[in-house]
């Protein structure tokens, strides 16, 4: 079974997206609020895939860490953001993340984004 980590530091945006992955037939690897513990979750856990904010506790945002756990792993990551502005989307896609999705998500649209991703890498 595919397992992915989620880094989004809103409990309840969070939950929702637990709930939602589970129903689509995967496992949560785990659920982290900073972009420390999400480098740190991913390099332990090494899952197939990183569900990942851009703004996030702690002082490393979502973008540092997913170049991080790219750069690093060569893990897929999507961006699941409430920021939608430009500037963050062009830093976003410098680091070439699988996809940059803006909240909120139709979830038929992040399951279609997650199982595109993983028939590519599989």
């Amino acid at each position: 079974m595919r397992n992915i980590l989620c880094v989004e530091n809103d409990y309840i945006t969070s939950y929702l997206l637990q709930k939602q992955i589970e129903r689509m037939g995967y496992y949560m690897a785990d659920s982290v609020e900073t972009g420390e513990e999400a480098i740190e979750r991913a390099r332990l856990l090494k899952p197939d895939l990183v569900l990942m904010d851009i703004k996030l506790s702690g002082s490393v945002d979502g973008i540092e860490a997913a170049e991080t756990i790219i750069r690093e792993l060569d893990i897929p990551v999507i961006f699941v953001t409430g920021r939608g502005d430009f500037k963050t989307r062009k830093r976003a896609q410098q680091i070439m993340p699988v996809d940059y999705l803006v909240k909120p998500v139709e979830m038929r649209l992040l399951q279609k984004v997650i199982e595109d991703t993983f028939i590519r890498v599989a």
